[in-house]
């Protein structure tokens, strides 16, 4: 996106971002990638989802048998019980577990964005949990030289900003470089497979919260984005994507039966999962602040130049289909005024587009900032907005 976008009239910004970007996985040609399906449930009766790791477990974690395993993880991956993968893989026979690895949040969500946190060792197991959220976001040689195959789980959230598919991705490429083949095990899309929205990521601009060339809002999956992952990276290896059962890209979370496990402190709920999608980006820039230390993180809008009333009135209209606005009163601590602004309902996902609501707020941000805003806006957008 040019640095000028924030001058133009939201309705043309919107028509530019509406340009339809078709995402067919299935089609993806990748070289020397193999995919682990294990065999329908025996129960007859109605279709239920099942995660990759469930269905890993099924086949006895076959795959394992016999090899030392590295398994990158974070405080979402559970299986339907409720039961972490590490658990899991710990107690399954045949299945040497020797080294985890943790993403951005830590092993168990421990930490905050964009805190570093060094390796360490599990208590429990007594194997070491490497970070990959210090120095290096890469798994080093020294931490792959115990494992001979990789195992990936991670509950991704649909945004493509968010750094659980870039931990993959770069554990991924560490392991080619070794021959170390990978294992991922896939799980849901929170917002579904069909809504895709944004513009596709320019090559100049990946990073570490921008590391697919795909748009914002992407639609697919983490074993999808893991079979994307093999075009991206320069060497070549092997890659097993056990495949969920039972579910449809019409499905969003509230779908699939499962209960939400808080993948970082700022996404507890799904309703945060759909708020990072919606006001995440527009509240990079400027003033606004949406939420993030009340109980709705990425839902509860301010804006210090407007009252909550005002913010209400410029966002309503505006007349974005699939949102509702509530002022809200937050209670703070004795002795202090509550905390006034708008809370952002979505109320049809079908009808909802994210990114207007995103730059909706940059264009508010604009509206009350005035020249010394768009010069911030002119030096900074492009790393965020592309």
């Amino acid at each position: 996106m040019s640095p000028g976008v924030p001058h133009k009239p939201l309705a043309i910004v919107l028509i530019v971002l509406a340009f339809p970007f078709i995402l067919l996985s299935a089609n993806i040609t990748i070289a020397k990638q193999l995919e682990w399906r294990a065999p329908p449930p025996k129960k007859a009766g109605p279709a239920k989802l099942e995660l990759g790791i469930t269905r890993l477990r099924e086949q006895g974690f076959s795959i394992l048998k016999g090899k030392r395993v590295g398994l990158l993880a974070q405080a979402a991956s559970v299986d339907e019980r409720g039961i972490s993968t590490v658990e899991l893989l710990a107690q399954a026979p045949g299945v040497h577990l020797v080294a985890l690895f943790a993403p951005e949040h830590g092993l168990r969500g421990e930490f905050n964005s964009n805190e570093a946190f060094s390796s360490t060792v599990d208590q429990h197991l007594q194997i070491p949990i490497y970070s990959l959220y210090e120095g290096s976001r890469w798994p080093t040689p020294p931490m792959l030289e115990q494992v001979d195959i990789m195992v990936i789980d991670l509950q991704d959230i649909g945004s493509r900003s968010y750094t659980y598919i870039s931990a993959m991705k770069y554990t991924m490429q560490a392991c080619f470089k070794k021959k170390i083949p990978v294992v991922v095990l896939d799980r849901p899309n929170p917002l579904g497979g069909l809504k895709v929205e944004g513009p596709i990521l320019q090559k100049k601009y990946q990073s570490y919260v921008g590391t697919f060339r795909i748009p914002y809002v992407h639609g697919l999956t983490i074993g999808e984005l893991a079979k994307m992952a093999v075009d991206d990276i320069p060497e070549k290896g092997t890659i097993y994507v056990v495949r969920m059962s039972g579910w449809h890209r019409n499905m969003v979370w509230q779908d699939t039966g499962l209960k939400w496990h808080a993948t970082s402190g700022a996404v507890p709920t799904v309703e945060s999962v759909y708020g990072y999608a919606c006001t995440g980006l527009g509240a990079q820039l400027g003033a606004f602040h949406h939420g993030i230390g009340t109980p709705y993180p990425f839902s509860f809008l301010t804006h210090p130049r407007l009252s909550p009333l005002e913010l209400r009135q410029r966002l309503e209209k505006e007349r974005l289909r699939g949102f509702s606005y509530d002022i809200l009163r937050i209670p703070q601590r004795p002795g202090k005024a509550c905390q006034e602004g708008v809370h952002v309902t979505v109320t049809d996902w079908s009808q909802a587009e994210p990114m207007a609501l995103n730059l909706l707020m940059l264009q508010i941000d604009l509206e009350n900032w005035g020249p010394e805003g768009l010069q911030l806006c002119n030096q900074i957008e492009p790393n965020l907005v592309q």
